[in-house]
């Protein structure tokens, strides 16, 4: 329900507000979202991401050629991995506002839905209610590290002083300080960026369409084995979770959820391996750095993907029980539309999320992770 998780949309969008990386912002007078409008604020929107993406390019062709150890490769390839990931879930240069009306759209009809409900969390409300500060305290943490780690070891990659002539030499030279405070800060702001326009994306929009859907479901389920609304208010409040359905996906399908089905495994991948195959090499705290990202990562995968299925089966499941329920209906016309009516598909590109796909990506991400390990020794 939006309506739970509301309070971590406004404070995600206040953090977005502090470091301009989304093109929408809260609006407090109908408590709705709307278009940043500053053509200032725009165009460092275009700028950041543009820019943002060429750099993540030169991280992924220069740190290869690089002569840095094998370790520091790995390692660069976690915030590289992250970066790519990131910018998939906020590339919009065109600055379009599907997401936002998408949300605005939650916001607008679950008063109505929900009217005179009183609603009980459920196991996966709670879950969420913990990991969303969670991700965005994570964003912080991350962008803060990456400048920390920039600061103290400027050559090391992928970050920026890493690209400098004399940090790719044979000898690496460190900058000096005031060229270190520099990279230290365009390193950290940049990640930060990234990171939570991507939470923001992931978590509000990706993760925040599928649950809504799945919670309104299970409200109907319950309306279903009550009997407190007729058939065909159900049938007809069922049509209207097929429109949401259809809005979140011509939101999420094309990019949203591409980005998340490849980026998080990617990252998950790079980071388990880090901490399996490093951990002899780094600190504990950096250890749990890494760790930490790996946790966030396999968190909200999973919770993605679970989610998703979720609003398959629990669709079916309606559908299954209103024409075991409704056999006896007289109407024709009922039996038609119970017919017609199809579960709910979360897609991406052309696929939807069924029943095993969660195991099945996870299956693949084990896989990998543990063929590498056992490939490098």
């Amino acid at each position: 329900m939006i309506t739970i998780f509301l309070p971590h949309l406004k404070r995600h969008l206040t953090n977005a507000r502090y470091i301009a990386s989304l093109p929408y912002t809260w609006n407090p007078s109908n408590n709705t979202l709307k278009p940043v409008n500053s053509p200032r604020v725009k165009k460092f929107l275009r700028f950041s991401m543009i820019s943002q993406v060429i750099y993540a390019i030169l991280q992924l062709v220069l740190v290869p050629l690089s002569g840095h150890p094998i370790g520091n490769k790995l390692l660069a390839m976690v915030f590289t991995s992250i970066y790519f990931c990131g910018l998939a879930f906020r590339w919009n240069v065109k600055l379009d506002l599907i997401a936002m009306h998408l949300l605005n759209t939650f916001l607008k009809f679950e008063p109505q839905y929900a009217a005179g409900l009183t609603y009980k969390k459920t196991t996966t409300d709670r879950i969420l209610s913990l990991l969303l500060p969670l991700i965005v305290f994570s964003c912080w943490i991350v962008s803060l590290g990456a400048g920390i780690i920039v600061l103290l070891f400027p050559c090391i990659p992928p970050f920026l002083g890493s690209m400098l002539p004399t940090c790719r030499s044979n000898t690496p030279i460190p900058p000096c300080w005031e060229i270190r405070i520099l990279f230290a800060a365009l390193d950290a702001v940049m990640l930060q960026q990234v990171c939570i326009s991507a939470a923001f994306y992931l978590t509000q929009v990706l993760i925040g369409t599928i649950v809504h859907i799945w919670n309104y479901l299970i409200i109907l389920t319950t309306w279903t084995k009550s009997g407190t609304k007729s058939n065909q208010d159900l049938v007809t409040w069922y049509k209207q979770l097929q429109i949401i359905t259809i809005l979140g996906n011509t939101c999420n399908q094309k990019r949203i959820f591409p980005a998340a089905a490849i980026g998080l495994p990617s990252i998950e991948f790079f980071t388990f391996f880090v901490c399996v195959k490093l951990h002899d090499s780094l600190t504990g705290i950096e250890v749990a750095f890494f760790f930490l990202i790996f946790l966030n990562v396999v968190a909200f995968n999973m919770t993605v993907f679970l989610a998703a299925s979720k609003v398959f089966s629990c669709s079916e499941g309606v559908l299954q029980m209103w024409r075991r329920e409704w056999k006896s209906a007289r109407k024709s016309e009922m039996r038609r539309v119970l017919r017609a009516l199809e579960p709910l598909k979360i897609k991406f590109n052309l696929n939807f999320v069924e029943n095993n796909t969660p195991l099945v990506i996870q299956d693949v991400c084990s896989r990998q992770t543990i063929g590498s390990l056992l490939i490098v020794g």
